[in-house]
């Protein structure tokens, strides 16, 4: 490998080593979030559609209270867009 593949790949890692820890600080905003939510109101719900970002929601909240239960319902919003399977899921 040459000095400029060399530099080329250390530049590389260190540009994931960033995303990686940006995304790390996002994730623990998003739980700290959920538990305060979750310490302060008294029937908070979490919408889900079954969607990308639903999905990714569910699974924050359900790293925020692991080993536990989350503390709060899913309440499934029919958008009308949904496969049959995410239906029987919900079902």
């Amino acid at each position: 490998m040459t000095n400029a593949g060399v530099v080329r790949a250390a530049e590389e890692r260190a540009h994931r080593e960033r995303k990686n820890h940006h995304l790390k600080v996002l994730e623990a905003e998003a739980i700290y979030v959920f538990r305060e939510v979750a310490a302060q109101f008294e029937r908070p719900i979490l919408l889900f559609s079954g969607g990308k970002d639903s999905i990714v929601l569910a699974h924050l909240a359900r790293k925020a209270f692991y080993p536990g239960r989350i503390p709060f319902p899913l309440l499934h919003i029919d958008t009308g867009h949904n496969f049959p399977e995410t239906l029987a899921f919900r079902d």
